[in-house]
C-alpha cells in the first residue's frame, strides 16, 4: 500500500470514528484530500477543490451527481465527489483513451463510459499520446496539434456520442455538473447538447484563447454558444493559451 493509499485510508477512519467536526477539518486540511489517483494522472485530485466551497456557496445548486467530460484517470471527479460528498453510483467519467479509462476502475467505483463526447454518434479517431508519461496523459486529441505533433504515438478509432442522446437513452433530466476538459473540443461538445444544453446547471470547462489545435473552435465562440443557453461566467482563469472558467444557468445564480 503506497503512502497516498494510507492517508486515504487514516482519513476515512477519522470520519467515521472523531465526533468533534472542527478538528476533522484541521485534518481535512491536513491531508488536503489524499484521495489515492493513478501515478500517470494529468493532475491530482485538489486541483478543483478552491472552487467546490465558493459553488455551493454562490449558486443554489446542491450537487448530487457529477459528469466528467475528458476524465483522465477519474482524479477531478474524485476530488469533488469527496468535497461535496457525492456518492460514487452518481459520479460518471467518460474517457475516450481505452487504455486510460480500463484504470478508473482500480482507484474508483464510478461509472465509466469509453466513449468520446461529441456533436455525432459516427465514431472518432484520437490521436493518443504517450500516457505513461506523467502529465503527458491528458493531451489526446480528436486534433491534431499544430505544434508539437511528435507528442502523437498513435491513431485509434473510438465510439462517439451526442449528450442529447445520451440524456435521453438514460433518462436524465438534469445536469448539476459537468467538468470538461477535452482538447480543443469544448465547442463540438456543448453543440452536441442541443437543445438540451438548458438542462445543464452548471459547467466548468477548459477552452483555448488562441489556437492549440487545428480546426478548433475558440473561447470567443463557446462564450457566444453559452451565453446564448442563458449561462454566466462566474470564473475565469488564463494561462498561457488556455482558460478555466466556470459558467452556471442564471437561474441558480445567488
Amino acid at each position: 500500500m503506497d503512502i497516498q493509499k494510507i492517508k486515504w485510508f487514516l482519513w476515512n477512519l477519522a470520519k467515521e470514528y472523531i465526533p468533534n467536526r472542527s478538528f476533522l477539518k484541521k485534518i481535512k486540511k491536513m491531508y488536503k484530500y489524499s484521495i489515492p489517483y493513478h501515478k500517470n494522472a494529468a493532475s491530482s485530485p485538489d486541483s478543483l477543490l478552491c472552487h467546490s466551497e465558493w459553488f455551493l456557496k454562490w449558486t443554489t445548486i446542491k450537487p448530487e451527481i457529477i459528469r466528467e467530460i475528458g476524465a483522465n484517470y477519474g482524479q477531478d471527479a474524485a476530488g469533488l465527489a469527496e468535497a461535496w460528498n457525492i456518492q460514487n453510483n452518481n459520479v460518471y467519467c467518460f474517457e475516450a483513451v481505452p487504455e486510460i479509462c480500463t484504470e478508473i476502475p482500480k482507484f474508483y467505483d464510478f461509472n465509466v463510459f469509453n466513449l468520446a463526447v461529441y456533436n455525432h454518434n459516427n465514431g472518432v479517431k484520437i490521436n493518443s499520446v504517450d500516457t505513461k508519461k506523467k502529465g503527458n496523459s491528458g493531451i489526446s486529441s480528436i486534433l491534431s496539434a499544430k505544434a508539437n505533433n511528435d507528442l502523437t504515438k498513435k491513431e485509434i478509432l473510438v465510439p462517439s456520442i451526442r449528450m442529447d442522446d445520451f440524456m435521453e437513452k438514460h433518462n436524465i433530466q438534469k445536469f448539476d455538473f459537468i467538468k470538461l476538459d477535452v482538447e480543443g473540443c469544448s465547442y463540438e461538445v456543448l453543440e452536441g447538447f442541443g437543445t438540451r444544453l438548458k438542462d445543464v446547471k452548471a459547467i466548468h470547462l477548459e477552452a483555448e484563447d488562441d489556437v492549440v489545435w487545428e480546426g478548433q473552435k475558440l473561447f470567443s465562440d463557446i462564450q457566444k454558444l453559452l451565453t446564448a443557453n442563458n449561462f454566466e461566467m462566474m470564473y475565469f482563469k488564463k494561462f498561457w493559451k488556455q482558460s478555466d472558467s466556470i459558467w452556471i444557468q442564471k437561474e441558480y445564480i445567488v
